[in-house]
């Protein structure tokens, strides 16, 4: 839900946009084949916290301070009553409009059919919007700093055209979920979006910016949560059940980050540890972020990625 907080939106501004370069340089299972990625340069676990320890410093505090999280109840499994008369998110009226990375994936969310089975027909305006949400997060320090890291280690090229590729192909290229034709899933939408599996099974939603659009209009509904853990009172990471069209759904996410923190958090884990748990440091604290490859024509694609708690 949201709430006006107009006096806010000139420090939110202020501390969004220091993350800003000022110059042009640029716990599901998915049905995801178990491929191993090849590894240009080893990564170890210390390098992994450091440079995530990294993203998290350039981190601007003025979304998740802004943020009301009305977490109440607790519960321990899918079929406990709702713990949750109230929404999970109380937020400014227009903070997403005051941040440019935000703005530009929300343009995206009438792009897909959340249907997996539906082929999605990609417009050439379509095209264009990921092409100028990818721009925005390149423009950037804090996704620019994961992919120069990765480029040290031989992934692929230091070059702002080809992060721009690298990030279309992993995010956005199109491909199959069930073994069929259609080509009706991504990364991107998986991820920060919801999907619709098999008819009626709901998977994705690792998003909090989607989720609180989608709890605005009564389209989801909080049910309390299984664990949370607050990071150095810059975002915090919650584990918890929802209902969406109908169905509960168990998903963990991060709160009060931008979509470039997200991005470049997920980068970083499906070149250095795919298919795997990837163990990072945020403010101090260890978190694991879970991301399965999803392969189409021989190239790998995220299928999932979100961070995993076990206090």
């Amino acid at each position: 839900m949201f709430v006006i907080n107009g006096a806010l939106y000139c420090l939110i501004f202020l501390t969004v946009f220091s993350s800003i370069k000022g110059h042009n340089h640029h716990h599901n299972h998915h049905n995801t084949r178990h491929h191993t990625t090849e590894q240009k340069s080893l990564i170890s676990t210390k390098e992994l916290r450091r440079v995530s320890e990294e993203l998290f410093e350039k981190l601007p505090t003025g979304i998740y301070q802004y943020l009301n999280v009305n977490y109440q109840g607790q519960r321990d499994s899918k079929d406990a009553k709702d713990e949750a008369a109230e929404p999970l998110l109380l937020l400014p009226k227009d903070l997403f409009d005051m941040v440019p990375t935000i703005r530009l994936m929300q343009k995206l969310y009438d792009n897909y059919d959340m249907n997996t089975l539906h082929a999605e027909d990609v417009t050439l305006e379509e095209d264009e919007e990921e092409n100028d949400f990818i721009d925005s997060l390149l423009n950037t320090s804090i996704m620019m700093h994961s992919m120069d890291f990765l480029s040290s280690k031989g992934f692929f090229q230091k070059n702002i055209n080809e992060y721009r590729q690298i990030l279309k192909k992993i995010w956005f290229h199109q491909y199959s979920r069930s073994n069929r034709t259609e080509l009706g899933s991504s990364g991107f939408e998986h991820v920060f979006l919801v999907e619709k599996k098999g008819g009626s099974h709901i998977t994705g939603l690792h998003n909090w910016i989607f989720f609180a659009t989608e709890e605005y209009e009564n389209k989801a509904n909080y049910l309390g949560y299984i664990s949370k853990l607050e990071l150095a009172n810059k975002a915090a990471v919650i584990k918890f059940y929802l209902s969406y069209m109908d169905k509960i759904k168990l998903s963990s996410m991060f709160l009060g980050t931008p979509p470039e923190f997200e991005m470049a958090l997920y980068t970083l884990c499906f070149f250095a540890r795919p298919n795997k748990g990837c163990n990072v440091l945020l403010g101090n604290e260890k978190i694991t972020i879970q991301t399965w490859v999803q392969y189409s024509n021989n190239e790998a694609l995220i299928g999932s990625s979100f961070p995993k708690i076990y206090n």
